[in-house]
């Protein structure tokens, strides 16, 4: 129910002066009200009385909805959209849009009706009878360093969980007889770019890491032949 409206006295006689008393739901507003016998429309007055006529009347009310405000506070590291901003009314869903800056995720969603904790449920929570002000939160992401299963050498990272921005530095220890030839960082299909000390900026996402190794050629270099002159012969 939207609202009810009693009437005062509720059986009456001719000529007798009747109040009327509204009362609107949580969230409603009494617009007016309507007096009718038969087809037959009775004037209700400025204090909300009438004068009962000659036969049975029948009583009724208009309640329209509060329009409400929902708004957003500051918030670092990313936004909050809403569905809607005004002419909010109670009973309505809305729902919230959360969009974290990059290397953010959301942390919490908060919504208050002044200090009373509204319910969010995936994003979206129901209108109260009164304006409401949206909070949240974001936090770093964490993001994983991946190292993959690498021949004749080793590869390892200075972090292996990151945040989005982290300086991750590789090293690298290739075994005996073999040397890197090749060194990547891959989040997804996009290739990072790695330094010549073998660092790297985090990207925001995951990466993997993989190295290949190659054997070391060795040159064989042979000396030529000598001979001795035979006049250098010690005689016995």
């Amino acid at each position: 129910s939207i609202g009810n409206v009693t009437a005062t006295p509720s059986t009456a006689h001719y000529g007798d002066t009747i109040t009327l008393t509204a009362t609107p739901a949580e969230g409603y507003n009494f617009t007016s009200y309507t007096v009718t016998q038969g087809t037959t429309n009775i004037p209700v007055t400025n204090n909300n009385t009438f004068t009962m006529p000659d036969g049975d009347v029948t009583v009724s009310a208009t309640f329209t909805p509060i329009d409400y405000a929902v708004s957003v506070g500051n918030i670092e590291h990313g936004t909050v959209t809403a569905s809607k901003t005004t002419n909010a009314q109670v009973g309505e869903t809305i729902t919230l849009t959360p969009t974290p800056a990059t290397g953010y995720q959301l942390g919490t969603l908060t919504v208050k009706q002044g200090t009373k904790d509204v319910t969010v449920t995936n994003n979206t929570f129901i209108m109260p009878a009164g304006d409401v002000t949206v909070s949240a939160t974001f936090t770093l992401a964490n993001y994983t360093v991946s190292l993959g299963t690498f021949t004749h050498g080793r590869v390892s990272a200075t972090k292996t969980t990151a945040h989005y921005g982290d300086q991750i530095t590789l090293t690298v220890t290739a075994d005996d007889g073999y040397k890197l030839n090749a060194l990547t960082v891959k989040q997804g299909e996009t290739t990072v770019e790695v330094s010549a000390n073998n660092t790297f900026k985090m990207p925001a996402g995951s990466v993997t890491v993989k190295a290949e190794f190659i054997a070391i050629g060795y040159s064989i270099t042979i000396q030529s032949a000598t001979t001795q002159d035979p006049k250098s012969r010690r005689r016995h």
